[in-house]
């Protein structure tokens, strides 16, 4: 199980709230992750907050920024005349 900064507790108190899939994917990593990962949850970089940063040494880092919008609210429309 991966380390997690701060701790789902703390994530759950912190203003403004996580969203709900912000909270999905850090209990995600953390569950499936090794233990040699980090992940922090909104860190100050350089005057930044990105919503996720996963560390591991000799490896790299992964920033994510999570986008979970309401599907239900967007619909896709096809152009007639497009293949066919």
């Amino acid at each position: 199980m991966a380390q997690l900064f701060p701790t789902i507790e703390t994530i759950k108190k912190l203003n403004p709230l996580p969203t709900e899939g912000e909270l999905k994917l850090v209990k995600f990593l953390k569950k499936t992750l090794p233990e040699d990962w980090e992940i922090y949850f909104q860190p100050f970089l350089n005057g930044d907050n990105p919503d996720i940063v996963l560390l591991r040494k000799d490896y790299g880092v992964l920033i994510i920024e999570v986008k979970d919008w309401n599907l239900d609210s967007y619909q896709a429309k096809t152009l007639k005349g497009l293949n066919g």
